[in-house]
């Protein structure tokens, strides 16, 4: 009997953390949703943005920023500048 009841106690708490567990994780997606880019009106200044991918990395790296930045309107030209460094 003792065995038993331990059994259903363990199955009720692995259903009630599997919920909690449940609920956290659709919160985190909630959250974590990509939200669409409006158009922007930008000032007539020009401001350059530089992105500069991480060690090991390549251009790939900036390049959906960078294209997201243009659709929302904010610029009209990317330009990427490749650097070799000596060594």
């Amino acid at each position: 009997m003792k065995k038993k009841g331990i059994g259903i106690i363990s199955l009720i708490l692995i259903i009630i953390i599997a919920i909690v567990a449940g609920i956290k994780i659709k919160q985190n997606h909630d959250e974590n949703a990509v939200q669409e880019i409006q158009p922007v009106k930008v000032s007539s200044k020009t401001v350059p943005t530089f992105f500069f991918h991480g060690w090991g990395s390549s251009w790939h790296a900036e390049d959906t920023m960078a294209q997201a930045i243009k659709r929302a309107g904010a610029i009209n030209t990317i330009v990427r500048v490749n650097v070799n460094m000596p060594g």
